[in-house]
């Protein structure tokens, strides 16, 4: 296994399930770039919900300043370590 995969919402648009799924398969955690953008995103919710099915530990990252993921994202991330990227002061502290 791969130690991590990085989701991305520019390489998930142009994807398919099937190596989405072998990406996933093959490493042991999901780092993925959180923004308005990714809430919006289909193949971004399905990449996420496959890899928590998968037993993958998945670890957000906020690159948004003043944005609060809700529905879906909120729901999936709520209780899992965040990471904030939006400012270069946050960029080491979880929350």
């Amino acid at each position: 296994l791969s130690p991590v995969c990085l989701g991305s919402l520019r390489r998930a648009a142009s994807i398919n399930a099937e190596y989405m799924g072998k990406a996933i398969d093959g490493c042991n955690a999901l780092l993925f770039c959180v923004s308005r953008n990714y809430a919006k995103s289909a193949n971004c919710r399905m990449e996420l919900e496959y890899a928590i099915r998968q037993g993958r530990r998945v670890v957000p990252l906020l690159m948004e300043e003043n944005f609060k993921p809700s529905g879906w994202l909120g729901q999936l991330i709520k209780d899992r370590e965040q990471y904030y990227f939006a400012t270069e002061a946050e960029w080491t502290r979880p929350r």
